[in-house]
This record gives C-alpha cells, structure tokens and sequence, in this order.
C-alpha cells in the first residue's frame, strides 16, 4: 500500500515487480487455517488486486504505470491476468543465434585484450549454445574466465617454484585459450530452458539424430522418434536452412500408447528438435492450462492459447497438447472439454487457411488411448497417428 501510495504522489511513476510469481502465486482453494504461508500468499494477492484496480482511477489515472517480469506466468493467480490488471502481455522468447552474438559481444566487449575473444570464436559459440538464455550465458561466461584464470594461476606459482621465488607475481591480464571455451562448453549444464523436458533428463544439444537423449540408449523407442522426426523433415542435419520447413505443409502427429508407452518422452524429443533448428516458437498447452487462461472456460482459453501462438513471428511454430485423451467426451458440445477441443480445432483450421503469409501451425500431441477410442472430432485434427505399444 505504501509503495501504490508513493507512486501515486511522485506520478507520473512506474512500478516494477520482478519475479511476480514469487509475491502472487496462485491461490488454492480450499488451504487450511493453519497454513500460514497460504493464507499470507492470499493475502497478499487480494489487496495487489485491490490497489491495481484503482490504478487507472482518480487524478492519477493512466499516471501510474505497473510492469511485472516472470519466468513461470502459469504460477501467476489469474486474477492478475485479468483485464483492468496485467491486461497486456509481452512474450519474449529464447534468443536465437543473432541475439546470443550480440549478448556475448556485448558482455565481452570490456574484456582486457589479453581476455577477449575473437568474431570467429564468438560465433561458434553462438552456434553451439542453442537453447541458452542470457542468464545460461552468462554463467558460460564466468566459467570460461574461472578456468582461464585456474590454468594461468597455476602456470605462474609452477614458474616461481622453479625460479625458486618466494611468492609468485601478481597475475594482471589473464590470456583465455581455446582449451577455456571448450571445456566450459562440454562441461555446462543443460540450459534452464531444457532442463524440465522430459522428466529433467538431460537433453544434448549436438545435432537433431541425438535429440532422442531423454530415451533410454539404446532405446526401442529411437525408432519412432526418427519416423516422428521425419512426418516434420527434422530429421535432416541441422545445418539446413530452417526455410525448408517453414513454409511446409502443417504436420499433426498424435502420439499414442495403451497407457504410458514413452510417447512424452518421444513428444519431449520432437519438440527439442525443433528448438535446434533456429527460428521455431514452441508452447505447451494441457487442458489445465487452458482452463487457466480462460478464466475458468478452457473455450475461452483454448481460443486465446491458439491465437497467442499463431501471432508469434517465428519461421516454425508448434503447438504442443498433452493427453488428447482428456478430450474423450469430444462427440457432444455439452462439457467443457468438448468445447475446448472445438474451439482449438477451429483455431487451427484458421491458422492453417492463412498459413501461406508464415510458417504453419504444427502439432504434437499424446494419448494414453488408441485412436479408435478417440472420438471423430479429435482424430480428424490429426495428419498422423503412430504407436509407441509396438516399440516397448
């Protein structure tokens, strides 16, 4: 309340809150009263809701501004989504190989000239680091000098041993090798982005055949994921061109197994294909999901979910649905499910009529049923159908 009140007297202002996941978390319904930190969390969101409502009220209407930051906006309560309140939404997503250049130029540009790198040795870099954020950069970066500095503290104390010195000298400039920058790079971590694929498991990012590294190896499973790879023409190396599939016809591979057969693993290895292969946005839809950004309509959701992703700029855009098989109840309009199945499939049929001014609109789903037990209208959405159950 201070802060609104602080920003409404020096207006016009602008509050900024990083990380709003962390101060709004969704609220759940029904936590005990004895659940402290819930019943703060509630707290807190209600009167955040409260003080943005009167925002755009009074004198100072429209001359305070509210800016938020989050790298998890499904944790948000929706009511901050809601308009009146964080009624714009800005999606920036994962730097391509242009914008990890300009980030590793600009963050070694004041590198001493002993330290830095050169264009050629930045590019490589670029290339090698599909998937990485900023952040994952950055950490890159450090480790890059901390082992630099390691290998040069190291040879200086080893030359003042055999000069017999008492101390060795101070080290002023620390030449980076090339020896750095590889081991930093076999030696990272997965990026942020990757790491909650597939269960955590660890996905490498060396070229599209080995995309099936969430599948155990050797795996019966690496058979489906290259015909899988093939419905989109991934699996080719990942050198091509991304046009030679931007401009495809758009592929709608179900994945389906009597139960859990690997087909998430399988969809989790797809997807990270794609993200290889340079200007592709990916987004993940469960029916959960949806239900969440309509509001409590998973209709309304379905359909802004589609529009969302059919306005992204990229080359290649994948829309990623998880257990299809929610959707069972599809043959009639009378719940909810079937009506969010409905509006997606309209949505897609749109995207697909003016797929001819951007890339198409493709989808990888799963079900933990055969097709046949699919009904009409979501087994028409699909332009293949293949099995894990044969594979295991």
């Amino acid at each position: 309340r201070l802060l609104f009140a602080e920003a409404r007297k020096h207006a016009p202002s602008v509050i900024f809150f990083d990380e709003i996941d962390a101060l709004c978390p969704a609220r759940r319904a029904g936590a005990r009263d004895d659940d402290v930190h819930a019943q703060m969390c509630a707290s807190v969101v209600t009167t955040l809701l409260a003080l943005m409502d009167g925002v755009d009220t009074g004198e100072e209407g429209g001359r305070v501004v509210v800016l938020a930051a989050t790298n998890r906006p499904d944790s948000l309560d929706a009511a901050l989504r809601r308009p009146g309140r964080f009624d714009t939404e800005v999606y920036f997503d994962l730097p391509g190989e242009a914008q990890r250049l300009a980030i590793l130029e600009a963050r070694t540009n004041a590198w001493p000239a002993a330290s830095r790198p050169d264009a050629s040795l930045l590019r490589c870099v670029a290339r090698e680091t599909r998937g990485y954020a900023g952040a994952d950069l950055a950490a890159l970066l450090a480790d890059v000098v901390k082992r630099g500095l390691q290998r040069a503290t190291k040879e200086v104390s080893l030359t003042a041993a055999s000069a017999g010195g008492d101390a060795p000298p101070p080290i002023k400039d620390v030449p980076l090798q090339s020896v750095d920058w590889e081991e930093a790079l076999q030696n990272a971590p997965p990026p942020a982005a990757f790491r909650s694929q597939a269960g955590g498991a660890t996905l490498a990012c060396r070229h599209v055949v080995e995309c099936a590294a969430p599948l155990p190896s050797p795996s019966p499973l690496a058979p489906v994921l290259q015909e899988a790879l093939a419905q989109f023409r991934w699996d080719t190396p990942v050198c091509a061109q991304s046009a030679e599939i931007a401009h495809t016809p758009a592929c709608r591979l179900l994945l389906w197994g009597d139960g859990e057969k690997g087909q998430t693993a399988v969809a989790a290895a797809v997807l990270h294909a794609a993200s290889l292969r340079g200007d592709t946005s990916a987004l993940s839809c469960s029916f959960a999901r949806l239900v969440d950004v309509g509001y409590g309509n998973a209709a309304h959701g379905a359909a802004s979910v589609a529009s969302a992703l059919v306005a992204r700029s990229a080359d290649v855009r994948i829309l990623h649905l998880p257990d299809v098989h929610i959707y069972c109840d599809g043959d009639s309009d009378d719940d909810d499910a079937s009506a969010a199945w409905h509006a997606l499939a309209e949505a897609l049929a749109s995207a697909s009529a003016a797929s001819s001014s951007g890339g198409a609109v493709h989808v990888i789903a799963t079900s933990a049923v055969a097709p046949a037990s699919l009904p009409k209208c979501v087994r028409d959405v699909f332009t293949v159908m293949q099995t894990c159950s044969d594979a295991m």
